[in-house]
């Protein structure tokens, strides 16, 4: 318990979240939480406890892939500043649930799973509607180019235009824009892909992907 007492004590002045690996460590982290909930009625830093903790659970279980998310891909994250969006994604409603019981990390996990869930489900919304946008370059779909990375899209939106597009006919366009507005519709394109497969999100979901 006095171990409990001193990580708590760090954490308030470090204002950081104590990470337990050790079961038997754990379970008397949770019998302090729960005595200084019956004491005080309220426990510091519940939301944070119980996300990090959602998250060990998570990536010892059911997304294993979570503790193969590379270090450069978090600090990546912190130096654009998007970790209290990445805080604020997978923390929404715990706060609420740990507050009505402190010591139910059950339910928690199970929310910040379907935090995680919900998240990628709109992130993939979003690729999918960046796909289906329906212009047409030379009889072929530039959304799914750009989606899946063509070099070829790429290169046309960075002033290198592989397929030439000087001799791209008006007529091969499906609700397109004009002729001499493409370059930059594609660079735009482009930019809003390489947005969103960087955003916290798209991180996450490209390591999601390598198994767990």
């Amino acid at each position: 318990m006095s171990t409990s007492n001193e990580l708590l004590i760090k954490a308030r002045r470090l204002r950081g979240t104590p990470i337990i690996d050790a079961p038997t460590s754990w379970q008397y982290f949770v019998w302090k939480l729960e005595y200084d909930s019956a004491l005080a009625g309220e426990v510091d830093g519940l939301r944070d406890i119980h996300t990090v903790r959602g998250l060990q659970t998570l990536a010892a279980n059911e997304m294993r892939w979570l503790g193969r998310v590379p270090p450069d891909a978090l600090i990546e994250v912190r130096k654009s500043g998007a970790l209290d969006e990445v805080r604020s994604i997978l923390s929404r409603g715990v706060e609420e649930l740990a507050t009505v019981n402190p010591t139910n990390f059950h339910r928690t996990s199970d929310l910040v799973f379907d935090n995680i869930h919900a998240a990628f489900a709109e992130h993939q919304k979003n690729v999918d509607a960046l796909a289906a946008k329906k212009w047409k370059f030379a009889g072929s779909d530039i959304g799914s180019w750009i989606v899946v990375g063509s070099l070829a899209a790429t290169a046309a939106a960075t002033g290198a235009p592989v397929w030439g597009l000087a001799a791209l006919a008006a007529d091969q366009l499906l609700k397109a824009p004009k002729l001499r507005e493409i370059p930059k519709s594609i660079k735009d394109l482009v930019q809003e892909t390489q947005q969103l497969k960087r955003s916290p999100v798209g991180l996450l979901f490209k390591y999601s992907k390598s198994g767990g």
